[in-house]
């Protein structure tokens, strides 16, 4: 069995019968350059064309950008994960970047699927940008989670990944942030983190 040695991890490579994967090591770059597509278009929604949430809610383009936004985070994980290399950073990272990713999505989920619904019975506010109390907690925790756990990818995949692994650390900072866009870094980077590294092992 091959084995991976540098300053941080110690583990087997992805892709060997001792670290299962959720997708074949062939199939990570595509899904991810994919999923950062996806999100690109969505958050593209986001910056030049949403500036209304309750008005837009519920219309084919607002639901698109939210299913767009959805699947392309998804599949960056599946390729992430299925790239990562285990070791001591990467127990804490995995986990928080799957858990964070998920409430992610179960957030874009409920704005896009359920509160247009609620909307329609009068509660118009529950889609404005400001949130406040046990919402605005829930959130903050959802994405402090989802910015760690790629924050601790990216340090987790320096060495295979180089300067872009860097990137990814801005990206997943970004990605907490309340700002248009927020995704786009982390989408962008995360996918050449995973092509770079799928092709590390190609070439092993």
């Amino acid at each position: 069995m091959d084995t991976h040695l540098d300053d941080t991890l110690i583990g087997t490579r992805p892709g060997t019968a001792s670290h299962a994967t959720p997708l074949p090591l062939s199939m990570a770059a595509p899904a991810a350059i994919l999923g950062a597509l996806l999100v690109l278009a969505g958050d593209a929604y986001h910056l030049f064309v949403l500036d209304d949430r309750p008005t837009q809610a519920g219309t084919a383009a607002y639901s698109a950008h939210g299913v767009a936004l959805m699947l392309g985070l998804l599949l960056l994980l599946l390729a992430a994960l299925s790239v990562a290399r285990p070791g001591r950073l990467a127990r804490v990272a995995l986990p928080a970047m799957v858990i964070g990713t998920a409430l992610v999505v179960g957030d874009i989920w409920a704005e896009v699927v359920v509160l247009p619904g609620v909307v329609t019975g009068g509660a118009r506010e529950l889609l404005g940008d400001d949130i406040s109390g046990q919402h605005l907690a829930l959130v903050i925790v959802a994405f402090a989670l989802f910015a760690i756990g790629w924050v601790l990818f990216a340090l987790s995949m320096r060495r295979v990944a180089g300067p872009v692994a860097w990137v990814l650390v801005a990206g997943g900072v970004i990605a907490f942030l309340p700002v248009g866009g927020s995704y786009v870094t982390l989408a962008v980077a995360g996918a050449l983190v995973v092509a770079r590294a799928a092709q590390a092992e190609r070439v092993r």
